[in-house]
């Protein structure tokens, strides 16, 4: 489209990845009217040919090269939860192709009022009362737990585009229930602690939500 090729052709400018960055994000907010100017300053003083995790500010700079490619990705991050942004990737030193996802979603609350410990607990609790149903009609329950991961996320509510701060969990089970289930997936608020989605995970793929 009109951007990307405008962005393309600024890309020939320069050979230092950093700077042609910085240069797409200018030119995208002379074309857009957004004001990506955190984007911009969390690029300072970086060289997004080294593989980078750092926060400046609300930004989240992520960096990974591989010998085909580098990914630049900008998120806005709160609370330790990453929102939306853009990421860039060049492919033999010049733009290749870029996402922006900003518009796709509004962001509700960044409030995170559950903490990890309290999120995994929730869990455990959800977990003492948990079943699914297979086609036949077999109920599934009585799990043992062994551990819980757990990480800050986002989701949307309802079939709304906003989206809300949400622990993704990853509750393992000490052995595999049929059919092949070796973990149960529980999404919960962490703003008000509730579970939203708990469904299976079996080997070759999750079931559907009982």
């Amino acid at each position: 489209n009109a951007d990307q090729s405008e962005m393309l052709a600024y890309s020939n400018a320069s050979t230092n990845l950093t700077e042609q960055t910085v240069g797409l994000l200018e030119r995208y907010q002379n074309f857009t009217g957004d004001n990506l100017q955190d984007m911009t300053n969390a690029l300072k003083n970086v060289d997004v040919t080294q593989n980078i995790t750092q926060t400046s500010g609300d930004i989240k700079l992520e960096t990974e090269t591989t010998s085909l490619q580098t990914d630049v990705s900008l998120k806005y991050t709160y609370n330790n939860t990453d929102y939306t942004g853009i990421d860039f990737t060049f492919r033999n030193g010049q733009f290749y192709i870029f996402s922006d996802d900003r518009s796709e979603w509004t962001i509700g609350n960044t409030d995170v009022n559950i903490n990890q410990t309290q999120a995994i607990n929730i869990a455990q609790q959800y977990m003492k009362t948990y079943s699914y149903t297979l086609d036949d009609g077999t109920v599934v329950n009585q799990f043992n737990v062994t551990t819980i991961n757990a990480a800050l996320n986002f989701a949307s509510r309802g079939n709304t585009t906003i989206i809300y701060p949400c622990w993704n969990m990853q509750v393992n089970l000490n052995d595999s229930f049929p059919p092949t289930v070796y973990a149960i997936q529980l999404e919960v608020w962490a703003d008000s602690g509730e579970v939203f989605l708990a469904q299976p995970i079996a080997v070759g793929g999750g079931l559907a939500p009982p």
